[in-house]
């Protein structure tokens, strides 16, 4: 079975998505959690992967742990660098977000 990630980056205001080639900005709120439910099912993503971003990652980890979902947040550090390895030097809020998943997939790996 192939696992397909949704890669978030997390901001105060907004949520970068990177899922099955796409992306999305929505906010860091209720509303926005709710787009990003549905947008992880339409592409059988089974987990959400993010940077863990001061406080501001919290509560959307939090809400999707409490409805069953399988989430995994990373050390800002981690992406960045894998970022830099990967050749990606640009530092944007879609490159973190579209880093998370491959970066995600090698630690799967090693565990």
């Amino acid at each position: 079975m192939t696992t397909i990630l949704a890669g978030i980056d997390v901001s105060k205001a907004a949520l970068f998505l990177h899922v099955a080639g796409r992306d999305c900005t929505v906010g860091n709120d209720r509303n926005g959690y709710r787009k990003i439910d549905r947008l992880r099912r339409q592409a059988g993503a089974t987990r959400v992967i993010l940077e863990a971003t001061g406080r501001y990652h919290r509560s959307l980890v939090a809400s999707r742990l409490s409805r069953g979902y399988a989430v995994s947040a990373l050390i800002p550090r981690q992406a960045r660098d894998f970022a830099k390895a990967m050749g990606q030097l640009a530092k944007t809020d879609r490159v973190d977000a579209q880093i998370l998943g491959p970066l995600a997939k090698l630690f799967q790996r090693r565990h």
